[in-house]
């Protein structure tokens, strides 16, 4: 099978001036996904609710499925489905029909059915990896950041009470100089690779390197490889 590539995007996790205590991004995720409900299950271990309704027009939900804690981060797989959606088919056997008074043509049938029972299709999918405040994120489809965003509010804020209602948060599309040494000027590549589920290594140089050399430091996922680099401009 050959590797396929995809693209990583950065957030920093910002809550501005609001005091968490010295809580991570990486804490509160890994303290609200170990809340645990009056069965005494975590909610590791409760797939349902850690389904969240976007509440928009086409009644869309993110379930967020495999999430595992790392020690060193923690990673999670959504995928983004719709209620009563249809998925469009090829029919592979071909007929000859008249498509008009001009026109009789050899084609396949097109048609939509609806998800077997007890399934969803995935309208889209993300991979997410919180390390300390630091999110990487590979998206599939039609998966946006805003929806992931939505997510891990109503995960903090709704579902667990991990983060104050009054508290506001953001992910800041770019790299905090105070946590990188150096100043890496522009990201001129970003790539991840891999067969499935990622595992990523970040690389960013630092000031006792010599020019064009980077230091490595990895995370893993599950038995999977894939890697990432922020290669700086020459």
């Amino acid at each position: 099978m050959p590797t396929v590539y995809h693209m990583v995007h950065y957030r920093r996790f910002d809550f501005g001036n609001a005091d968490l205590k010295g809580a991570s991004l990486e804490s509160l995720c890994r303290s609200a996904l170990g809340e645990t409900d009056a069965s005494g299950e975590t909610l590791w271990e409760r797939a349902q609710d850690r389904l969240f309704n976007l509440a928009d027009v086409n009644a869309r939900q993110i379930f967020l499925n495999k999430v595992a804690d790392l020690s060193s981060a923690v990673f999670g797989e959504m995928c983004l489905v719709q209620s009563g959606d249809l998925q469009a088919l090829l029919d592979l056997k071909a007929s000859k029909v008249q498509l008009s008074k001009i026109t009789r043509a050899e084609i396949f049938i097109l048609n939509e059915r609806a998800a077997p029972a007890g399934s969803q299709f995935i309208r889209g999918m993300a991979y997410w990896l919180a390390i300390g405040h630091h999110v990487l994120l590979v998206k599939q489809q039609a998966m946006t950041v805003d929806q992931i965003h939505a997510y891990l509010h109503w995960l903090l804020k709704k579902r667990t009470s991990m983060i104050a209602e009054d508290i506001a948060f953001s992910l800041q599309a770019e790299l905090d100089r105070s946590q990188v040494a150096g100043d890496v000027g522009e990201i001129r590549a970003l790539r991840v690779s891999g067969k499935a589920a990622p595992q990523m290594a970040v690389t960013a140089p630092t000031p006792d390197e010599r020019e064009g050399r980077l230091k490595r430091t990895s995370r893993t996922v599950a038995a999977k490889f894939v890697e990432f680099g922020l290669i700086a401009p020459r």
